[in-house]
């Protein structure tokens, strides 16, 4: 199973940066998740956080400013991922669960491929 984390950010490098090391710290197999974040071409802050970022599988992605952060950027960067699932997350929330992708894994699968995972914030 290959899972593509997408959210949106804005301006929040260490809420980023707290949500990039929870899920380096609580995912087991690194190789088979990636991250992809959608921030403003203009979020000076994120375009320098990006450029020195020693993240594995995380991409940063800079488009124009639209009116609709969420709904734009997060169907933006689904639009660019190569997950087999995918799940939509905010920038402010950190993983606590060790694993959480192994048991993500283990679920029974849907046949329509739709999962909704909560998280705690």
């Amino acid at each position: 199973m290959f899972i593509s984390l997408c959210f949106a950010t804005r301006n929040r490098v260490k809420d980023l940066t707290n949500l990039l090391l929870s899920l380096q710290k609580n995912t087991i197999n690194k190789n088979n998740v990636e991250i992809i974040a959608v921030a403003d071409i203009d979020d000076n802050e994120t375009v320098e956080f990006s450029k020195n970022s020693c993240f594995s599988n995380f991409r940063m992605i800079f488009r124009e400013r639209t009116e609709f952060l969420n709904r734009d950027y997060i169907n933006f960067a689904a639009s660019q991922s190569t997950g087999d699932n995918i799940m939509a997350l905010n920038d402010d929330v950190v993983c606590e669960t060790y694993g959480w992708d192994e048991i993500l894994k283990n679920l029974q699968k849907p046949e329509d491929k739709v999962y909704y995972i909560g998280v705690n914030d």
